[in-house]
């Protein structure tokens, strides 16, 4: 599976005749959805305001319990990144840590899958996934990640999105927020 995933890396990864603009498209992709992300999930709240602290409290469980599962990971299963395992070529700073799973493809997605499960706000779920494919190929694009690293933070994201929906939040919220 190591090699599968390495050898993945190495396709997807930035080759020295890759151009500059893209490049510093991967860069912008790299960072910028986390935060249009959360924008698209709080711009979501005012056109549904009866639901609004519904979905504010599954995205936001689902994102500290997918977060929380993710940094067990991270600090349990050291994973070397492909620039410190001198693999492919690295367009980015980023610190020799763990690489195993992605945090900025599970902070994306963490926000993504609990809006795609409420009938309400699936259009913008949807949004948001697609944002995180694009952080996933830029991260590896860039060469601070594996593809498995954004397979992990999907799985962590989607089986914590799931877990949240399933718990009774509704009991928790003011009589007025529940119907």
């Amino acid at each position: 599976m190591e090699a599968f995933n390495q050898k993945l890396f190495l396709w997807i990864n930035a080759g020295a005749d890759a151009p500059s603009w893209l490049i510093e498209s991967g860069r912008f992709l790299a960072e910028w959805p986390l935060i249009m992300a959360a924008l698209l999930a709080l711009l979501t709240l005012p056109m549904h305001r009866e639901q609004a602290p519904l979905i504010m409290l599954r995205v936001g469980c689902t994102l500290v319990l997918a977060l929380s599962v993710a940094y067990l990971f991270r600090y349990n299963f050291e994973h070397a990144r492909p620039f410190v395992m001198g693999l492919g070529r690295t367009l980015t700073d980023h610190a020799p840590t763990s690489s195993f799973p992605s945090i900025h493809m599970t902070l994306v997605l963490a926000t993504g899958f609990p809006l795609l499960l409420i009938a309400a706000t699936r259009a913008t779920g949807a949004i948001i996934l697609f944002l995180a494919a694009l952080v996933a190929w830029a991260r590896i694009y860039l060469g601070v990640h594996f593809p498995f690293d954004m397979l992990g933070a999907l799985v962590i994201s989607a089986v914590a999105a799931l877990i949240v929906q399933r718990l009774p939040l509704k009991k928790l919220l003011p009589a007025r927020f529940s119907s």
